[in-house]
């Protein structure tokens, strides 16, 4: 027995519209790992300005800071310099969202 080979147009009936369905899976995915990039890069941006908040604070209160053991090196001025610094950021950080 001989087989025959049927024509592509006679095969492509049975596979009609399977493109449609991977495409749409397809650009779910695409879009679900740009969300989680956005998502990441936004995680990113706020660790960075967290961090250099806490610098700033932490470099205000050591420059308030006097080396005079018998005043308590000025620890109560330093901290609430500290906290001006960081109530200021705080504020500034509110307006710019």
């Amino acid at each position: 027995m001989i087989l025959v080979p049927q024509p592509c147009a006679a095969r492509a009936g049975s596979r009609r519209g399977g493109v449609l369905p991977m495409l749409a899976l397809a650009l779910v995915v695409l879009i679900s790992f740009l969300a989680l990039a956005i998502d990441l890069g936004m995680v990113a941006i706020a660790k960075t300005q967290v961090q250099n908040a806490a610098d700033l604070a932490v470099l205000t209160a050591a420059r308030t800071v006097n080396g005079q053991a018998s005043l308590n090196y000025n620890q109560s001025a330093a901290t609430s310099n500290a906290q001006n610094i960081l109530t200021g950021v705080l504020q500034i950080a509110r307006h710019d969202c």
